[in-house]
Parts: C-alpha cells; structure tokens; sequence
C-alpha cells in the first residue's frame, strides 16, 4: 500500500468485511498510519454492500478503480452475479482481481469428492469455472497461477495433535469433524486426503496438501 501511495498520492480505500475481525485491521492501519489514504470500513457482506451501492447510485455515479476479491467468491451466495456486480462497479480501465483455487488442488478434488461437507454450493468454486465464466460474458482476462503445498501430516495423528484436529475441522469445514463424524466418512476423507489427488508425501515423509492456486485479473475496456 505503501508504494501506491508513493504513486497516488490521494487514495480512497473501501475495506469489506462482514466478520468482527475487521477491527483488527482497522487498528493494525490506524497503528501503522499510510499517508494519503482515506479509509472507510464496511462490516457488511457482499451482497449488503453493493445493495447500498445501488441505492447511493440513484443520486451520484460512484466507481472504483481497484476491487481486490482474494478468496472471497466461496462465501458468496452467486460468484457469477457477484463477479458481474464487481464489473459494474469499476470506472473505465479499471481491475478487477480474483484468487481462487486452481481445478485440480487438493482442495478443489476435496469438495468433488465430499460435495456434502461444503457450506455452500459456491464453496466448490475454483479458478477453471470463473475464466470459463468471464469467456462466455466475453470479458478478457489474464490468469497468474501459483503452486503450493501444506504440511498436514499432524491431520493423521490421532489422539496426539490438537493442531492436527483443528487443522482437519479446517479441510472438512466442520467443527470436531475426528470426534462427530460418522466412521466411514472420516476413514474415507483421511484416506483421500492422503492420496495423490490431494497430497504428495516429501522426502522427510510429509504429507503436502497441494494448494495450487489462480488469479485473474480482469480490466475493463
């Protein structure tokens, strides 16, 4: 943020977040004070924020260069109505910046595999369907993509590694998932979770969770 104040030297930053956890942040930049930028703080959803974008556009046209949507499209109740909102939203030649998960991460072949566990039908979202999406809108697009891999080995140490169990609630999206679930789902998630469609085991013998992961950057013409 630093370096694009340098550049712009007047910057609106709009900060969305519909969780408590947004008073972190907001004492975390009060704390650090970046010069020349005015801050306004949204502890709304997505969806509350641009409904009340929709009823101050009845009076003025308001527009962002910027919006920066990193992993936010899972929690969304619809990312293609979402995405095209986004789009409205920026001025001429303004970005739009998605991340996401890439199709064939331990992730994405999770919620395949164990599409009852997801919160949401969005939750299964990953980067393939959105660029599919933009192409069929005919929005262009460019795509950066990244590897990378987690340590979940503790997840399959039972009885030994409360890490390991709140890292597992974590992959599974419920809480005390060890203890709650019925055997045969956890016996099969375990074992998936081991399998080359998720993990692939290091020389020190680890299990890594390929996090493979997408951005798309979309500017509007």
């Amino acid at each position: 943020m630093e370096r694009f104040a340098t550049r712009y030297p007047h910057i609106s930053a709009t900060v969305l977040e519909p969780l408590v956890s947004i008073h972190d942040y907001m004492n975390m930049v009060t704390t650090k004070g970046i010069a020349g930028v005015e801050w306004t703080w949204q502890q709304k959803t997505w969806e509350q924020f641009y409904d009340s974008m929709n009823i101050q556009r009845c009076e003025e046209p308001i527009r962002f260069h910027f919006i920066s949507a990193v992993a936010v499209l899972y929690y969304l109740r619809n990312w293609q109505e979402a995405i095209m909102n986004m789009f409205d939203l920026l001025e001429p030649g303004g970005v739009l910046f998605i991340t996401l998960n890439s199709g064939d991460c331990g992730f994405a072949n999770i919620w395949t595999k164990f599409p009852m566990l997801a919160d949401d039908a969005s939750n299964l979202v990953h980067i393939n369907q959105v660029t599919k999406f933009l192409g069929k809108k005919g929005i262009g697009y460019d795509v950066i993509e990244g590897i990378s891999y987690m340590d979940i080995s503790s997840c399959f140490k039972e009885g030994i590694d409360t890490k390991g169990d709140m890292l597992l609630d974590f992959l599974a999206h419920i809480k005390n998932f060890r203890k709650t679930a019925p055997p045969t789902l956890l016996d099969g998630f375990l074992d998936f979770l081991k399998g080359p469609e998720c993990c692939k085991i290091d020389d020190d013998g680890r299990f890594m969770l390929n996090e493979g992961w997408g951005a798309i950057v979309v500017q509007k013409k």
